[in-house]
């Protein structure tokens, strides 16, 4: 095998376990969300806010905690500053029975395909 060969081969094997690792993290995603729905439900139940700026920065403080990089604390903390926005407005869409949608004004300009096959690839 010709290094190129070799080049090409050990990228795809890469690339095959980012595949693996980004299903891993979609499924965990998914999880995350619908505990959080459970969440809102209880906090609904109980006539509590949606928004709890101690719960967020305990989780915060807990993921910074937990990391081991190499992905930076600041990054991180965007990521699950992401995250708890979504899972805000997930709650509040749930309370107010919206159905739930994608504003596809905020992803009109990625180029993944928007049908009925998330697992059809075309990268």
């Amino acid at each position: 095998m010709t290094e190129v060969a070799k080049g090409a081969a050990d990228i795809l094997a890469v690339r095959e376990e980012i595949d693996k690792v980004d299903s891993e993290l979609v499924k965990l995603l998914n999880r995350r969300m619908q505990l959080a729905l459970a969440a809102g439900a209880l906090k609904l139940a109980e006539k509590r806010p949606i928004f709890n700026i101690r719960r967020e920065n305990e989780v915060l403080e807990h993921i910074m905690a937990e990391n081991e990089g190499p992905i930076s604390n600041e990054d991180l903390l965007d990521i699950f500053l992401d995250l708890m926005r979504l899972a805000r407005n997930m709650q509040h869409r749930a309370q107010s029975n919206q159905p739930e949608s994608e504003p596809e004004d905020k992803i009109s300009y990625y180029t993944i395909p928007r049908h009925n096959s998330p697992k059809s690839t075309g990268w």
